[in-house]
């Protein structure tokens, strides 16, 4: 689906997009974090944005906080990165849902009664 030339294109798969300068970008999992990398830049260790979780002891139970990491040099495209990364985790866990249900065979046995 097309987008204005103002906020660039997104194409059919979720994780890559082409940025407002014509630079195409991928979502990727890297070592179990979701990351942006430029496709220009194939297999190198270039990232434009990492997403990490954290878990931390607290009183009964731990503490899970989550960060978006973003260079200034990317400060440009922050809108882009920040839209992107959502729709990338939403589809990413829509994904990881159908797939555990997939194994599972009474919800599919549970969902026909």
């Amino acid at each position: 689906a097309n987008r204005d030339d103002k906020t660039g294109l997104y194409t059919s798969s979720p994780e890559k997009y082409q940025g407002i300068h014509g630079e195409w970008y991928e979502w990727q999992i890297r070592e179990c974090r979701a990351q942006l990398v430029p496709l220009k830049v194939a297999r190198s260790q270039a990232c434009i944005a990492t997403f990490v979780t954290t878990l931390t002891p607290a009183l009964f139970r731990r503490k899970k906080s989550a960060a978006l990491l973003i260079p200034p040099e990317a400060v440009p495209i922050l809108d882009d990165i920040v839209v992107t990364f959502i729709y990338f985790e939403s589809r990413w866990r829509e994904r990881e849902i159908a797939r555990s249900r997939s194994w599972d065979p009474g919800y599919t046995a549970g969902a026909a009664l």
